[in-house]
């Protein structure tokens, strides 16, 4: 799903997901950026994305969060 390659395009949109500057996004932030990069995954799939990304439960993503999941998955770093 997440790949090296893509990381950048991760982070960008992340960037530009997170509309009120808090620095997490939440789970309609969060879909509506994965949507860009994964047009065919349903809105079930990317909510369940957002649960296990967000590791410490309070309803948002942060880009660490993200990029340790990415590193996680992926073996990446």
């Amino acid at each position: 799903m997440f790949t090296a390659e893509n990381l950048q395009e991760i982070v960008r949109l992340f960037r530009e997901a997170d509309a009120d500057g808090g620095g997490g996004l939440d789970i309609d932030e969060f879909c509506e950026a994965m949507k860009e990069l994964f047009p065919t995954m349903d809105e079930e799939d990317l909510t369940a994305l957002h649960m296990k990304i967000d590791t410490n439960g309070d309803g948002g993503v942060d880009l660490g969060e993200l990029t340790d999941y990415l590193a996680l998955v992926n073996r990446i770093w």
